[in-house]
């Protein structure tokens, strides 16, 4: 597929059959966007009629059919029928249309039923492709369409315009539009609504699973401990800082190593409500209680703590759901709003080990001076050194 990773990151039929003739592998791999689809909300025949079945019989492909037939006018035999679409917004294009159906000629001068698009119901309407008494085929469209949300209309139409022959008929199995968004990736699913035998696309069958759990679980510094990643798949998340699970089997503490990355933060654990670490960076060491699980939440350094009813936040980004309202204990304190600015290294206590903090920070711009930079202009300077002596020993 067009839309999937390269090769040596996918399966695909033509590798299955040479290379595991008994369909140990999916040959459903990740792929690069996330589909979406619309299918039809309303219908109105403006000239002829419908025979059988409605518009909800397209939202499948099975062995129904909605049967439109045309209807007589002053001239000829003529069939006009409008499907209208609507289209969620989305940071991405509708651009494939999909119709499965055929059509039935009574022997006038009809070769088939053109089929139009539109975003006006009244037009103007552009012609796309025309379905013909050949077997049933799928027509994939790789127009532009207007992206973000509204009304889409799509008109199938008789394609002579004199005649009165036997009425034509036509029959459509599945109509409906897909949409792919670059922006939300990797996207392991199965092909249920792509081909039609089914509802939903989180189809198990495909092994793009097993790359999904390949993606968000890393080994650790401690045997039989894990790092998961909450963030990795969640792709309609909010405002939120990098997320981890952790697991201690074992009868007693551990401690494991963990890249916090170059910037300063502060490891915040939402099971316990308190800071594991402060205005740390780099390889860092957290404690794992025995028998108990840890959710690290990678906040800013010195980030402010406010508490919005049950939900914890740190400069404005929720970090915990369930939080707390009374605070005990340092660690806790770290995590709440009565948290010293001046408490630099976090130990509940502002004296020479701050002001030694700050020191190796004097004038040291950016994100990198993390807690030194009390008053978070992006520089560390007297500013910040009156504010650490008024609160000097409290």
């Amino acid at each position: 597929y067009s839309y999937m990773h390269d090769a040596a990151h996918q399966t695909n039929s033509d590798w299955a059959f040479a290379n595991d003739p008994q369909s140990c592998i999916g040959y459903e791999g990740l792929k690069k966007t996330r589909l979406r689809y619309a299918h039809a909300a309303s219908e109105q025949t403006l000239i002829g009629t419908r025979l059988s079945g409605d518009y909800t019989k397209t939202w499948l492909k099975d062995t129904v059919f909605e049967v439109l037939k045309e209807g007589p006018t002053t001239a000829n035999n003529q069939l006009e029928h409008i499907w209208a679409f609507q289209i969620d917004a989305d940071p991405a294009t509708w651009n494939k249309l999909v119709v499965n159906g055929k059509a039935v000629l009574g022997g006038d001068c009809d070769t088939g039923f053109d089929f139009y698009w539109s975003t006006g119901s009244t037009g103007p309407w552009t012609y796309m492709f025309t379905i013909n008494t050949a077997t049933t085929k799928d027509y994939w469209i790789d127009g532009t369409w207007a992206g973000g949300a509204g009304q889409l209309y799509i008109r199938a139409k008789d394609n002579c315009a004199s005649g009165r022959g036997t009425t034509d008929e036509l029959h459509v199995n599945e109509i409906w539009i897909e949409c792919r968004n670059a922006a939300i990736q990797p996207y392991a699913s199965g092909d249920p609504q792509s081909f039609g035998w089914g509802n939903t696309d989180l189809g198990l069958y495909g092994s793009g699973f097993v790359g999904i759990l390949g993606g968000i679980v890393k080994t650790t510094t401690v045997e039989k401990i894990l790092q998961i990643d909450l963030l990795k798949t969640d792709y309609y998340r909010g405002d939120s800082y990098p997320t981890y699970l952790y697991y201690n089997p074992y009868a007693t503490a551990q401690s494991v190593d963990i890249n916090v990355g170059d910037v300063p933060v502060d490891v915040y654990d939402t099971v316990s409500q308190g800071m594991l670490a402060v205005n740390v960076s780099g390889v860092t060491e957290i404690t794992l209680p025995a028998d108990a699980a840890v959710l690290a939440v990678l906040a800013p350094a010195g980030g402010t703590v406010t508490i919005d009813g049950t939900k914890k936040k740190i400069d404005g980004v929720i970090v915990d759901y369930r939080t707390n309202t009374t605070f005990s204990g340092c660690a806790q304190i770290q995590a709440s709003p009565q948290r010293k600015a001046s408490d630099i290294n976090g130990d509940c206590a502002i004296d020479i080990l701050d002001l030694a903090d700050f020191a190796l920070r004097w004038l040291e711009p950016g994100s990198a001076a993390g807690r030194a930079d009390i008053n978070r202009s992006g520089q560390v300077d007297l500013t910040d050194l009156s504010l650490l002596s008024g609160q000097w020993m409290l």
